[in-house]
């Protein structure tokens, strides 16, 4: 069964985690000590028939080379980040390089025991638990270590040394087959619990915006609805300056309520349709200037797409961008167009005295600035 984006996302980041903070510092180790301890049996006899005849200089170039390799593979992953795909490639290439290294190294050495167990030391760091689909890739790396080694041997004639090579091969191939298991059985569970707490997240945080948004809409909607009631109740009863000034607080009340209606809109999350939109602007429009006249140039087989709740609300504070500082209609007569133009909703304001216009984009990336409207 071939893991989702998701799954594959989670257990990329865990054994990223673990060869960085935990294998990388003991790989590196490793690496110096073997060399140590293969410097040292140069120099006793009684040693040398576990390492061989292994020059110092080489075991140090060994120990060099593949913990340089391997602090370049941990640093790739630690500074792209796991998610990116350029740091799985690397994974890949770079076992395939220190498998090379370690054929050439041995080939020209001459002598294999030492060089055989470091191939199987650094294989138990180097591996990490695959997904099903990679699985055939990873066998391919250890038959190709082994196989580098058994062939140059034999070409050698050191029998003996591909006799051990081949068991060495087997002993590999059984650890992995026994072992493989429970390394899936442990990342999976791991996969399983950090999928579990993402999703309660998610819906942690969409239950605290429907909150937020009830309380929105039933306490402080509310609230101002009764309030552009009471005022338009007393601009009946009284006339002259007070009126006027009553007028002013309802226009205010009515354009805060609209901006409110879209910010509860943008919190319940998911998309709606351009109809609705459009509806939701006019309605906004409107309540800043009652005697203002409303175009919708949109066409009807546009207007049913969905938008997100993002761009629903950029739209509207795009209008009352536009309609702040507009003179009412009693002054002059305003008209406000809507139209499409590509995949960007444009709104003319005209007035008599000039014309001005706002460009909001639709379906951007999540990420950019939901707010960036260019302003002509």
């Amino acid at each position: 069964m071939t893991p989702t984006a998701e799954q594959e996302e989670i257990a990329t980041e865990r054994i990223a985690q673990l060869r960085v903070h935990r294998h990388a510092p003991l790989a590196v180790a490793l690496w110096f000590g073997v060399a140590g301890v293969a410097i040292v049996a140069n120099h006793a006899p009684a040693l040398a028939w576990i390492f061989g005849n292994v020059p110092e200089d080489l075991a140090m170039r060994l120990a060099i080379t593949l913990a340089g390799s391997f602090a370049v593979t941990s640093a790739s992953i630690r500074f792209l980040g796991a998610r990116a795909r350029i740091s799985r490639a690397l994974h890949v290439v770079d076992g395939f390089v220190q498998f090379s290294t370690l054929a050439l190294l041995i080939y020209i050495s001459g002598s294999a025991r030492s060089l055989i167990w470091l191939v199987l030391i650094g294989k138990a760091y180097l591996w990490t638990p695959p997904f099903p689909h990679e699985r055939p890739w990873k066998l391919m790396q250890l038959v190709f270590a082994h196989g580098a080694l058994g062939a140059a041997f034999l070409l050698q004639g050191q029998y003996g040394d591909a006799m051990f090579d081949g068991l060495a091969f087997a002993a590999a191939y059984l650890g992995h087959a026994m072992t493989i298991r429970m390394s899936n059985a442990m990342l999976q569970s791991h996969v399983e619990h950090q999928l579990l707490e993402r999703r309660l997240r998610a819906a942690h945080r969409s239950a605290e915006r429907d909150r937020v948004a009830r309380q929105l809409h039933d306490g402080v909607a509310a609230d101002m609805t009764a309030l552009v009631l009471q005022l338009r109740l007393a601009a009946m009863r009284d006339d002259g300056a007070v009126l006027a000034r009553i007028e002013a607080l309802v226009a205010r009340t009515q354009r805060a309520l609209g901006s409110l209606r879209a910010v509860v809109w943008s919190l319940r999350g998911g998309s709606d349709s351009l109809r609705e939109l459009l509806k939701l602007v006019e309605a906004k429009c409107t309540s800043v200037h009652a005697g203002l006249l409303f175009k919708n140039d949109v066409p009807r087989d546009v207007d049913a797409r969905r938008i997100s709740s993002s761009d629903a609300l950029a739209t509207v504070t795009a209008a009352d961008m536009l309609l702040r500082n507009v003179p009412t209609p009693s002054a002059t007569p305003i008209t406000v167009r809507v139209s499409m133009d590509g995949n960007a909703l444009t709104l003319d304001v005209v007035t008599a005295a000039n014309q001005n216009s706002i460009r909001v984009s639709l379906d951007r990336e999540p990420r950019a600035a939901a707010l960036e409207a260019q302003v002509s």
